[in-house]
């Protein structure tokens, strides 16, 4: 599995620096494409995970610099509550 390219934005100085890296972990198709969308258009890079295993996998691939979670999604949560 290739490594995904950053996306790069410009500061209010208009200097190029990366982006943070956002997993999005939800069974909820509709509200993780709304997420996406919404932190797409503010500059972070997304990706999204649809269970416990898939999230696990990319957040120790892909190191991100915060990780979304709901916690309804496949036993995720079951812990915390």
């Amino acid at each position: 599995m290739a490594k995904p390219k950053r996306k790069r934005h410009h500061d209010e100085e208009g200097a190029a620096s990366a982006s943070a890296r956002v997993v999005v972990v939800s069974d909820d198709e509709d509200s993780c494409e709304l997420l996406c969308r919404i932190l797409d258009r503010a500059g972070y890079v997304t990706d999204r995970a649809a269970s416990q295993e898939q999230a696990l996998a990319q957040v120790g691939f892909l190191r991100p610099q915060c990780v979304v979670l709901d916690l309804d999604t496949g036993g995720i949560g079951q812990n915390l509550k």
